[in-house]
């Protein structure tokens, strides 16, 4: 065949065949190779074996182990989806590149080690990293803190520190500092009732860059972390889990000195801690680092209460430590603090006071609802319907303080009956209304109010009358926080007693002097939040006494009649105590006092049948103060 042909059918043949897998040594036993790039295939070194150079990626594997003599791989670049494992081996200059993973294994070293963006290293049991080890942004480093190979957490058994030393660690990344376990792979473990001994790491010198280093406790044996540091600089962030009802948790230590800003999130555990001891989280041999509460509000919500973040120099060194938070109490001299409550636990509190308010503001403009009725002739019957709006702002100045916003309606009828020297009406009602319930603290909620009750009144021909409510409810109520939610039902009776007498003071001015007694009675809830909170809200009373006045003046204009009014009164809560249990820490919310309420008001016949009426309240008292409270409705004559 003609040379130019043969080598034409040659090429021809090259270009159809499928791209070739590059030859490497499968096996580098006491020889040194140089430049081998290892794609879809396994490459292994051992005894004394040397790879320089080297290239690994495309789902392939290098693996350095020590056989008889410890094998070596040096400045090895780990690509997308290579693999560089190093087991009682030594690795140098390697660089991680994005999808790429340096796996350092039992007794496995690394020197001077790049981790970039999208790459991937773990240093396991007796591993070591010696010269500097970089995770940049995106990159990601995990160091085991135990010895897999004897943990198992279905025994609960402590384990064996995995002793991994570090001597210089840069991070702009992420770091997680965390158990590796066998035995089952539940995730979160279960936690152990036992503590068991503290899992130490050693780092020489840490300079994080924004990065994170997060520390994660081996829950199965009761293990928290202990990091060992000399030397930590620059900016970034810890993550630490804590057991403060054990007075326990992780913790960082810096031996020699540490300058810079950092952060600190806190993780417990969550069981209630029985005393407010503190639990230090940081010591500094000496300088001037600062750290700061990263958790929502600077705050640790633990249980009942919050837990801030709080440091103490002594003879150079400092200590950062979680203590309860206080605040002092209001009205106390010399000031008084107590510990601040979690979120959690403040919206307990506030969700078992706010239905006593509730069931007042509903209450409270039922008067209003009968507009004129000395006119009435006897069998009239009546229909009328108000809407109600409520913004008070409650404290017990001790553990409660939130904002109630209520909307509601409220729909009755009712007829009138005729009497010796007067009249009697007798009538039921039906009502609803939703209220929102908010704190600082973030502890919010919201109450539905379903109600129903049936009403007697009697206006005498003096000017005498007296009007009387029963009223049942039922309370849907439902709290959340950023940390958890609760939902939770209760039913309530109120009963009130309200007697006054119009009295002509001149022309068409009326003074109307009154007095009314409530009482009401809520039931008791039992309940458990999300985050595993136990609730116990007992039974709660309400006893409240109103004396006012009222000045009404008549005008008649055409065929309409309109009442204007003004209105002063004092209310006095009678009830001091009412019990709330938050995991069997027991509270009591006391919104006894006096308040003041000052009020506008209009009556209006506006046809022969058709009435409107409308009133605004303004309430101010040492534990409420209701800026607005408003109604307006009509009420139908047939």
């Amino acid at each position: 065949m003609d040379k130019t042909l043969l080598a034409g059918a040659i090429s021809l043949s090259l270009v159809a065949l499928p791209v070739q897998v590059l030859a490497f040594t499968p096996n580098v036993v006491g020889i040194t190779v140089n430049d081998e790039v290892v794609i879809h295939g396994i490459q292994n070194v051992r005894d004394g074996g040397v790879i320089n150079n080297g290239l690994v990626s495309d789902n392939a594997t290098i693996t350095v182990t020590n056989g008889s003599s410890a094998g070596t791989a040096n400045n090895t670049t780990v690509g997308d989806k290579g693999w560089l494992q190093i087991t009682g081996a030594l690795a140098t200059g390697t660089i991680v590149n994005q999808g790429g993973l340096l796996d350092t294994k039992t007794a496995g070293t690394v020197i001077d080690s790049q981790i970039n963006d999208g790459g991937h290293m773990t240093l396991g049991l007796n591993s070591q990293s010696k010269g500097y080890l970089n995770i940049a942004a995106g990159a990601e480093l995990f160091v085991t803190n135990n010895d897999p190979y004897t943990s198992d957490v279905t025994t609960h058994n402590p384990a064996l520190p995995a002793n991994v030393m570090i001597e210089n660690l840069n991070v702009a990344g992420l770091v997680e500092i965390g158990p590796s376990w066998t035995g089952t792979s539940i995730v979160p473990l279960p936690l152990s009732d036992v503590l068991g001994p503290v899992l130490v790491t050693r780092i020489n010198n840490v300079t994080l860059q924004g990065g994170d280093i997060n520390l994660m406790a081996y829950s199965a044996g009761g293990q928290f972390n202990r990091l060992e540091i000399e030397n930590l600089s620059g900016q970034g962030n810890f993550a630490m889990t804590t057991q403060l009802a054990s007075n326990t948790g992780d913790f960082i230590t810096v031996s020699q000195q540490a300058t810079g800003q950092f952060g600190i999130t806190v993780q417990d555990s969550g069981k209630e801690p029985q005393s407010a001891d503190n639990l230090a989280l940081v010591h500094i041999n000496r300088g001037d680092a600062q750290f700061r509460l990263l958790n929502t509000g600077g705050v640790v919500d633990l249980g009942v209460y919050q837990y801030g973040l709080y440091s103490q120099e002594s003879n150079g060194s400092t200590d950062w430590y979680l203590a309860t938070s206080t605040e002092e109490l209001p009205g106390t001299t010399p000031n008084v603090t107590a510990p601040m409550l979690s979120s959690a636990a403040q919206g307990v509190l506030n969700m078992a006071a706010a239905p006593r308010h509730i069931l007042n503001a509903e209450l409270s403009t039922l008067r209003q609802r009968q507009g004129e009725l000395k006119t009435d002739a006897e069998g009239t019957v009546g229909v009328w319907a108000r809407y109600l709006t409520d913004d008070s702002r409650l404290s017990d100045n001790k553990n409660i303080a939130f904002k109630n916003t209520l909307s509601g309606m409220e729909i009755g009828a009712d007829k009138q009956l005729g009497l010796n020297r007067g009249n009697m009406l007798i009538g039921a009602f039906t009502s609803y209304s939703s209220s929102d319930v908010k704190s600082t603290h973030g502890a919010n909620g919201d109450i539905r109010s379903y109600g129903g009750g049936l009403y007697l009144t009697y206006l005498d021909q003096s000017g005498f009358y007296v009007d009387t409510v029963l009223k049942a409810n039922r309370f849907n109520n439902k709290m959340n926080t950023q940390e958890t939610r609760g939902e939770y039902n209760q039913n309530a009776l109120t009963t009130s007693v309200e007697s006054g007498y119009q009295w002509p003071v001149y022309a068409n001015l009326v003074l109307e002097p009154y007095g009314k007694v409530s009482y009401s009675r809520i039931d008791s809830a039992d309940y458990t939040l999300s985050n595993g909170m136990v609730a116990e809200v007992a039974k709660a009373d309400s006893v409240q006494g109103e004396l006012g006045t009222v000045l009404a003046a008549s005008y008649s204009i055409n065929q309409m009649t309109i009442k204007p009014y003004i209105k002063l009164a004092i209310i006095r809560e009678f009830t001091k105590s009412n019990a709330v249990a938050i995991n069997s820490i027991g509270f009591d919310n006391d919104f006894s006092g006096n308040v003041g309420k000052y009020g506008v008001g209009i009556n209006a016949t506006v046809a022969n049948n058709t009435a409107i009426f409308a009133e605004v309240d303004y309430l101010n008292g040492s534990k409420i103060e209701t800026p607005v409270t408003a109604n307006i409705g009509f009420r139908l004559r047939f």
